[in-house]
């Protein structure tokens, strides 16, 4: 019986000696598998590596996809996630709090189809089965016995793995790939992105229920042309809810020229801009206020057509405008109405510019008549520059 004892003891001290030594082996197989189970169908990961002293964990290649019927395969690829957590007990299997989630090089493919869906509107679609999830090789000969020893994780992910309130992006990347016209193909990008978004998820992180965005990046990679943004998103609603406001700087217009052309009553051949946009969406109904800083425009007029009838002001009188300004043209205007059939408004400087012309136009015309009547008369020049004055006011 004592050599029993003996023998019990001796092989309790081995395990426990093993489980110590392979403790951090254990936890992360265990933490992998959770993981595992509870990937969305279309997202995949390549590795997960978990610093305990530290208390990180990083995963490896994302991979989000696509819908089908789209140029890229992804929707979006992610380097590297890297996560700070803290315990939420002394025990790790009671759950962990992610305190800071930081995305390394991701890229975003965001594109419309010829038929007019966006890729990311049409994500409810993606319904292929995962790829299996590469687990690190281990401890091999204890996966088994481990595996079998841990309960299925059946519960609501937030029960164990508490999120912050948003993931900050760095080094990002964002592609814009339109191909909704078959003649002109555009693809822009947002490089150097460094931005944070905001996301509120349901408990078992299935939906989300608000997005947003404050960033700043490169277009097209180029240091020259920035722009900086403030947006946010209820996905829940059933009609689009959206708010937008862009800060632009130094953007070449002609990049752009796919979105703005059904709306433009010139054909715009060069131009930089700098400003504010806003844009905000309510269902079918937008609202939007811009100003515009345009630099070096260069434009050619179109013939009367679609374009002009969006457009609440004297189409002639606002091509005047734009080939007599000098220098920084500024152009402000809203758009205002439904989505599909948008009026376009001239704002307040635009305006009393667009008025200013009337009044030249009209005072220059007095003046001709009065000078062939009355010859020179500084009387006459004095009353014309009083009815400038009262027109302008």
């Amino acid at each position: 019986m004592k050599k029993i004892l003996i023998i019990l003891t001796c092989i309790a001290f081995a395990l426990a000696g093993a489980i110590y030594y392979f403790r951090y082996d254990i936890v992360h197989y265990s933490l992998e598998t959770i993981i595992e189970n509870n990937l969305p169908p279309y997202m995949t990961i390549g590795s997960i590596k978990i610093d305990f002293q530290n208390e990180i964990f990083t995963i490896n290649n994302l991979r989000i996809k696509n819908p089908h019927g789209y140029a890229k395969k992804l929707l979006v690829e992610i380097n590297s996630v890297k996560c700070r957590y803290k315990r939420i007990s002394g025990n790790l299997f009671d759950g962990v709090e992610i305190t800071e989630i930081t995305t390394e090089r991701p890229v975003i493919n965001i594109e419309r189809a010829p038929n007019g869906n966006v890729n990311v509107a049409r994500m409810n679609a993606v319904i292929d089965p995962p790829k299996p999830v590469k687990i690190i090789q281990s401890v091999p000969r204890l996966k088994e016995k481990i595996l079998a020893l841990l309960p299925r994780f059946k519960g609501n992910v937030s029960d164990v793995v508490k999120l912050p309130e948003g993931i900050n992006i760095s080094n990002g990347k964002i592609v814009f790939l339109d191909r909704i016209n078959p003649n002109l193909l555009t693809r822009i990008t947002c490089e150097d992105i460094k931005a944070f978004l905001k996301i509120n998820l349901t408990k078992d992180y299935s939906k989300v229920l608000f997005l947003a965005s404050q960033g700043n990046g490169l277009v097209n990679g180029d240091l020259s042309q920035g722009i900086t943004w403030d947006i946010s998103l209820d996905p829940v609603s059933e009609k689009i809810k959206m708010s937008n406001t862009y800060e632009i700087r130094n953007i070449d217009m002609t990049l752009f020229e796919s979105y703005y052309e059904k709306f433009c009553p010139i054909v715009i051949d060069r131009a930089r801009c700098s400003g504010t946009i806003v844009l905000n969406f309510d269902g079918e109904d937008i609202g939007s206020t811009n100003t515009l800083k345009i630099d070096g425009l260069r434009f050619h007029e179109k013939s009367e057509g679609p374009a002009f009838n969006y457009w609440q002001i004297g189409i002639p009188d606002l091509i005047k405008y734009l080939q007599v300004s000098t220098g920084e043209i500024i152009f402000d205007f809203k758009i205002k109405g439904n989505i599909n059939n948008p009026k376009f408004y001239p704002g307040p400087y635009l305006k009393k510019a667009m008025q200013s012309l009337v009044v030249n136009k009209v005072t220059d015309a007095i003046s001709s008549f009065t000078d062939e009547k009355m010859g020179d008369n500084s009387d006459v020049g004095k009353v014309i520059n009083t009815i400038r004055g009262l027109l302008n006011k």
